[in-house]
């Protein structure tokens, strides 16, 4: 709801990743946090550049680890634990392609959707996926994710969900 640039959905999927998430280490000293977010917003759109045919969970996840992996490498030593976790750098990159994919009307939905709280308990799991950091935890979810989905695609389901659940709270 509102996002109608490839600017304000890279903002937005960034800062719905980053809210109510401890990922700094400590208070900034520099510019440190801008430089992280540009660099996170840069590999985003690298690797979304990939999604012009329908991509399969390995490629997917693969794709999430590469951004967690280079921004963890470049930016260690102001992220808790030295690292970028795998939910938090899937909440910003599906969400990032879910926001593509409706503003650039692609026909190709991304292959996963943006895991959250939310999408964790509607299929009942009590975990959080700010602390995931295991691709193995994170296809679990989506594997009860679309089991409930079905027989949309994720990514159609998860954006009816969302949609009716903005709805009633916006009346």
């Amino acid at each position: 709801m509102g996002v109608k640039s490839a600017e304000r959905a890279m903002k937005e999927s960034l800062s719905s990743a980053l809210g109510h998430n401890p990922t700094y280490r400590e208070e900034e000293v520099g510019n440190e946090r801008v430089q992280f977010r540009a660099e996170w917003a840069k590999l985003i759109r690298e690797e979304s550049g990939r999604y012009t045919e329908p991509l399969g969970d390995d490629a997917h996840c693969q794709a999430i680890l590469r951004i967690s992996k280079a921004l963890s490498d470049n930016f260690g030593n102001i992220l808790l634990g030295g690292q970028l976790r795998f939910g938090t750098s899937q909440k910003a990159f599906n969400l990032y392609l879910k926001y593509v994919w409706q503003l650039e009307s692609r026909t190709v939905p991304p292959p996963h959707c943006p895991v959250d709280r939310v999408m964790l308990e509607l299929v009942g799991v009590r975990a959080a996926w700010t602390q995931c950091n295991s691709v193995a935890e994170y296809m679990t979810w989506i594997h009860r994710l679309r089991a409930k989905a079905h027989p949309l695609p994720l990514a159609m389901w998860e954006d009816k969900v969302w949609f009716d659940e903005w709805r009633k709270s916006n009346g």
